[in-house]
């Protein structure tokens, strides 16, 4: 405030002269006079945060994106601090010139609120802005969003990213510009992955590439269809959007999966164009899936022009596939699994869609470096064999064997239940931060998958006072992607939390690490024990205890693809290991080797899913226990569903009744 009183009495006094340090003085003062600092456009510019009692943080964390030494927590200082650098040189790492040259987005706010009057000033160029926006030739923006692929971590809630159309493509956007916010990741150790990612261990940066990586990278290897919105924006506010990026350059994020991902960091990138879309504020606080900011960008009012769909090459050929009949498809497969025995194609299957579909294959493995150099013979003679025929053909009406992520339903849930069991009457609350398990519908995620963030079921039984944690899943993951001589997918279960079981401590056996110890009796002492365990089972009441789980398993997943009724059931058959740790088990853990058996059927709005595992728990020493649920799913829309269960253990067993909101 002194100061703003002292130049405002010089002012008075003294004539502004033509001076750079006058007039600079005199913007200084015009900026803070309009509290430009304060503006929502400025904030966006420096990415600033409202802090949980007073101020801002910038989620910039690197020096170099900053004039002010206090510039990431104080915004009129920054302000000040650019001011006075745009028309003077700078250096930022090994690059010298004026600091509008580094800042031309924030350059070109001061000059349209300030009106800056450049002839007051020594301007120069800025060649390598200028040569990169001719390389750029941007014409306009569309947003990207690249469907799941499950093994990733970093991928399995799909990925977004722009591209910038340019001027000359319009017949071949392939060659377009993205652009893309990702952490910069060092570490194959994928646990080390997942921990850092959870806890920001890794910056996060904006980069730029020709397009044409991102498709092959997606569409050819990781076989992810991608969605474009083409999006609605004046030549302006292309214009912001492509000084601010240049800007970005030079800025390091600290990125979080859940939160501060790709998803939100893209949003207020954008929304320096105009920030009247309030795009930021709509994001959640906790979790920001990618298809949440596509939502947000359908609900911008005139923002989405179009969507387009562009599907991997796998998708290609289960395309082409589909409108083959059952002998042609035979055929197909008979190839693929014999290319090392090579023989001629049978003069029926000389068709341009069947030869493509061979042609696309082969390409697949090519690109993913998994062909051998008999396959690429292979392709070969088959690539001889298509340029013998001119004949063309369309695919009319082409099944989309992804759904587009704007018909997903929301990451969260609450939920509330009514069950009895053998315990009695319950009343049960849930509540899951994030975001998909195999049993919600399907459209705008991957089939059959499930990636669960911080489950949390509570439930209160009629004889229990208050009520208890029921289970927790940290985190689980689930792959169910069918097996096929194209992909060959394998299925997986991960589950680390907390887990609800019913004990009988009289029921456990001295420790026995061999697994076909059972074999190793004799009939007659397998059948006395028997009889003991069943005696002590009608003694001892059981008792339920929530120990620590861990669930790991691996297998195939089996599916119809081609037939329209068929292909709504899978089944998937899986092994692995389960170990649990609780006080009341035998030597406080217990371990085993696990068979799963799952089947799954979808009919849309319906679903069931019915759920077989056996645990060998006698290995540490502990009764061997099984599951068996059958659950049964009925979706009104996208929130609302309702849930029907069975579920049982060799001590317990249940049915419940759940209501269950996603938002």
């Amino acid at each position: 405030m002194k100061l703003i009183l002292l130049l405002l009495f010089i002012a008075l006094l003294f004539p502004i002269n033509s001076t750079e340090r006058e007039y600079l003085e005199e913007l200084i003062y015009l900026s803070k006079q309009k509290k430009l600092s304060s503006t929502k456009r400025w904030k966006l510019l420096i990415h600033y945060q409202d802090n949980l009692v007073s101020g801002y943080t910038s989620d910039v964390v690197n020096d170099e994106f900053f004039r002010a030494k206090t510039g990431r927590t104080n915004p009129e200082e920054e302000l000040v601090a650019t001011l006075e650098s745009l028309y003077k040189e700078i250096k930022i790492a090994d690059r010298t010139g004026q600091g509008k040259c580094f800042y031309p987005a924030r350059y070109k706010y001061l000059k349209q609120e300030l009106q800056i009057d450049e002839s007051k000033f020594s301007s120069g160029d800025c060649p390598d802005l200028n040569e990169w926006l001719a390389s750029l030739k941007p014409n306009g923006l569309s947003a990207v969003f690249s469907s799941y692929y499950m093994g990733n971590p970093s991928s399995m809630f799909g990925h977004n990213l722009y591209k910038i159309h340019s001027y000359g493509n319009e017949e071949n956007e392939i060659l377009d510009y993205g652009v893309n916010y990702a952490a910069n990741n060092t570490d194959n150790n994928p646990i080390l992955y997942v921990v850092k990612g959870l806890t920001g261990g890794y910056p996060g940066n904006f980069s730029l590439f020709p397009y044409y990586l991102k498709t092959n990278e997606y569409n050819d290897i990781e076989l992810r269809d991608m969605w474009e919105y083409k999006l609605n924006l004046t030549k302006d506010q292309l214009d912001w959007y492509i000084s601010h990026l240049w800007e970005l350059r030079l800025a390091n994020f600290k990125y979080f999966f859940f939160t501060k991902n790709c998803a939100y960091l893209l949003l207020p990138a954008l929304e320096v164009a105009n920030p009247e879309w309030e795009m930021e504020s709509k994001t959640s606080k906790w979790i920001v899936p990618p298809p949440d900011s596509v939502r947000i960008y359908l609900e911008t009012k005139g923002l989405v022009l179009s969507r387009k769909n562009r599907p991997s090459i796998y998708s290609k050929i289960m395309q082409k596939l589909h409108v083959m009949n059952k002998e042609e498809r035979k055929e197909f497969f008979s190839i693929i699994s014999n290319n090392e025995n090579y023989t001629e194609i049978k003069s029926q299957f000389l068709k341009p869609i069947f030869l493509d579909a061979i042609l696309d294959y082969y390409q697949m493995r090519q690109v993913s470096k998994k062909s051998t150099e008999k396959e690429r013979n292979v392709y070969k003679r088959y690539l001889a064999l298509r340029s013998k025929i001119d004949e063309e053909y369309e695919i009319k009406n082409p099944i989309e064997w992804s759904s587009p992520p704007d018909y997903s339903h929301g990451p969260s849930r609450v939920g509330l239940a009514f069950g009895s069991g053998t315990l009695g009457g319950f009343v049960e609350a849930k509540y899951r931060l994030a975001y998909h398990d195999v049993l919600n519908r399907d459209i705008g995620h991957a089939p059959n998958s499930e990636v669960s963030f911080l489950n949390f079921v509570f439930r209160k039984y009629e004889n229990q006072t208050n009520p208890v944690l029921e289970s927790m899943n940290l985190l689980k993951l689930t792959s169910l992607s069918p097996f096929n001589d194209i992909t060959r997918t394998k299925s997986y279960i991960v589950d680390l939390g907390i887990d609800s079981v019913m004990v009988k401590k009289n029921l456990q056996t001295e420790n026995n690490y061999l697994l076909l110890a059972p074999l190793a009796q004799t009939p007659i002492e397998q059948y006395a024990f028997y009889n003991y365990s069943r005696e002590l089972r009608e003694r001892e009441k059981p008792m339920k205890v929530h120990p620590l789980n861990f669930d790991l398993a691996g297998g195939l997943t089996l599916q119809n693809e081609f037939d329209p009724f068929w292909k709504k059931f899978t089944v998937s058959f899986l092994g692995g290991v389960k170990a649990q740790s609780n006080r009341e088990f035998n030597g406080g853990v217990r371990y085993a080797p696990s068979g799963i058996v799952q089947l799954l059927a979808n009919f849309n709005n319906l679903k069931f899913q019915f759920f077989v595992g056996y645990y060998h728990y006698m290995i540490s020493g502990n009764p061997n226990d099984f599951s068996v649920n059958l659950r049964i799913r009925y979706a009104f829309d996208s929130k609302h569903e309702v849930r029907l269960e069975n579920n049982n253990q060799s001590l317990y067993s249940e049915y419940l009744f759940s209501y269950n909101y996603l938002f």
